[in-house]
Protein backbone atom coordinates (compact mmCIF):
# COMPACT_ATOMS: atom_id res chain seq x y z
CA UNK A 1 0.00 0.00 0.00
CA UNK A 2 2.79 2.70 0.63
CA UNK A 3 4.44 1.73 -2.01
CA UNK A 4 1.43 1.88 -4.21
CA UNK A 5 0.81 5.66 -2.29
CA UNK A 6 4.55 6.41 -3.22
CA UNK A 7 4.16 5.52 -7.25
CA UNK A 8 0.75 7.74 -7.43
CA UNK A 9 2.65 10.79 -5.76
CA UNK A 10 5.35 10.39 -7.82
CA UNK A 11 3.27 10.37 -10.50
CA UNK A 12 1.20 13.23 -9.52
CA UNK A 13 4.96 14.87 -9.18
CA UNK A 14 6.10 14.11 -12.72
CA UNK A 15 2.23 14.99 -13.98
CA UNK A 16 2.73 18.46 -12.40
CA UNK A 17 6.19 19.03 -14.15
CA UNK A 18 5.35 17.84 -17.52
CA UNK A 19 2.55 20.59 -16.90
CA UNK A 20 4.77 23.35 -16.11
CA UNK A 21 7.45 22.40 -18.38
CA UNK A 22 4.90 22.57 -21.31
CA UNK A 23 3.12 26.08 -19.63
CA UNK A 24 6.75 27.62 -19.34
CA UNK A 25 7.57 26.42 -23.03
CA UNK A 26 4.43 28.07 -24.15
CA UNK A 27 5.32 31.49 -22.29
CA UNK A 28 8.64 32.01 -23.72
CA UNK A 29 7.29 30.98 -27.29
CA UNK A 30 5.51 33.97 -26.88
CA UNK A 31 7.36 36.12 -25.33
CA UNK A 32 9.78 35.65 -27.85
CA UNK A 33 6.81 36.48 -30.43
CA UNK A 34 6.65 39.24 -28.78
CA UNK A 35 10.21 40.44 -29.11
CA UNK A 36 10.39 39.62 -32.97
CA UNK A 37 7.07 41.81 -32.91
CA UNK A 38 8.37 44.66 -31.10
CA UNK A 39 11.96 44.11 -33.18
CA UNK A 40 10.18 44.33 -36.58
CA UNK A 41 8.19 47.62 -35.40
CA UNK A 42 11.53 49.30 -33.87
CA UNK A 43 12.99 48.31 -36.79
CA UNK A 44 10.22 49.86 -39.23
CA UNK A 45 10.44 53.14 -37.18
CA UNK A 46 14.18 53.35 -37.46
CA UNK A 47 13.60 52.98 -41.43
CA UNK A 48 11.09 55.82 -41.36
CA UNK A 49 13.16 58.09 -39.21
CA UNK A 50 16.29 57.48 -41.13
CA UNK A 51 14.26 58.72 -44.27
CA UNK A 52 13.16 61.66 -42.56
CA UNK A 53 16.83 62.34 -41.27
CA UNK A 54 17.84 62.20 -45.08
CA UNK A 55 15.50 64.67 -46.24
CA UNK A 56 16.20 66.96 -43.73
CA UNK A 57 19.65 66.47 -44.43
CA UNK A 58 18.77 67.11 -48.28
CA UNK A 59 17.01 70.17 -47.39
CA UNK A 60 19.42 71.64 -45.08
CA UNK A 61 22.15 71.47 -48.06
CA UNK A 62 19.43 72.76 -50.71
CA UNK A 63 19.16 75.29 -48.10
CA UNK A 64 23.04 76.07 -47.53
CA UNK A 65 23.77 76.46 -51.16
CA UNK A 66 20.89 78.87 -52.04
CA UNK A 67 22.11 81.02 -49.18
CA UNK A 68 26.17 80.94 -50.07
CA UNK A 69 25.74 81.16 -53.80
CA UNK A 70 25.93 85.02 -53.66
CA UNK A 71 28.73 84.86 -50.98
CA UNK A 72 30.83 82.88 -53.42
CA UNK A 73 30.81 85.69 -55.86
CA UNK A 74 32.72 87.59 -53.13
CA UNK A 75 37.02 86.94 -53.95
CA UNK A 76 37.61 87.82 -49.84
CA UNK A 77 35.36 84.59 -49.10
CA UNK A 78 36.73 82.21 -52.27
CA UNK A 79 39.76 80.67 -49.49
CA UNK A 80 37.19 79.53 -47.21
CA UNK A 81 35.02 78.25 -49.68
CA UNK A 82 37.42 76.42 -50.96
CA UNK A 83 38.49 75.18 -47.30
CA UNK A 84 35.05 74.01 -46.70
CA UNK A 85 34.77 72.24 -50.10
CA UNK A 86 37.90 70.39 -49.41
CA UNK A 87 36.61 69.80 -45.46
CA UNK A 88 33.64 68.25 -47.38
CA UNK A 89 35.80 65.80 -49.41
CA UNK A 90 37.44 64.39 -46.46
Amino acid sequence: MAATNAHADAERVASDLDFQIHELRNALANHEKAIDAEHAATETKIIAMNQDVEEGERSLLQLATKFCEPLRKRPELGALFQELESDAAA
